[in-house]
């Protein structure tokens, strides 16, 4: 992870974002200023279009804003070129999104393990980490089980809260989580 236990995970100043439309221009963010100190919980919460998920996008680095900066645990994202924001990504920033965008034909343990093997740990240990962060869930009978085949899965979350987990220490991008992985999300945070 980069920065350090002073370092704010997020510091922006003054973000703005448009999108053209059509013939017309909408605008997702004006004047947006943030601040997140390290280790903190924080949620985003508004109605739907109101910006929360251009913030995000910002916040990640998959947008970049029309004006202001932001700063990741550190780092001004507007200095990185775009293979360091991926690297700089793959190493601090986890998503759990709406759908999860779990890969079907892999097994739940195996889903929960791919972050850890992205960022350079060996196999065998990702899938032990993995194995062990489901067995606290509850879920170690199921670990093998493919994500498609797991019931509820999808209306459930039951993985969200262990992938949340896998990435612990780094800060996270959500949005729009199934409201039943909040309990489960907040109690492995702490």
């Amino acid at each position: 992870m980069e920065g350090s236990d002073t370092t704010p995970a997020v510091v922006c100043r003054a973000i703005a974002k448009s999108f053209e439309v059509g013939a017309g221009k909408v605008v997702a963010l004006r004047g947006i200023d943030l601040d997140v100190p390290l280790g903190e919980l924080m949620m985003l919460v508004g109605p739907s279009g109101c910006g929360k998920t251009t913030l995000i996008s910002i916040i990640a680095g998959i947008l970049k804003p029309d004006e202001g900066c932001c700063a990741v645990l550190g780092v001004e994202l507007a200095s990185l070129s775009d293979n360091q924001m991926i690297d700089f990504r793959g190493r601090n920033i986890g998503f759990i999104f709406q759908s999860f965008n779990l890969l079907p034909a892999l097994t739940i343990a195996e889903n929960v393990a791919v972050p850890l093997i992205i960022n350079g740990w060996e196999r065998h240990k990702a899938a032990r980490r993995a194995e062990a962060i489901l067995g606290e869930m509850g879920l170690g009978g199921r670990t093998g089980d493919f994500w498609l085949s797991f019931p509820a899965a999808s209306s459930r979350g039951l993985p969200s809260p262990a992938l949340l987990r896998m990435s612990r220490g780094c800060w996270f991008a959500t949005s729009r989580p199934a409201p039943s992985i909040m309990p489960r999300a907040l109690r492995l945070w702490r």
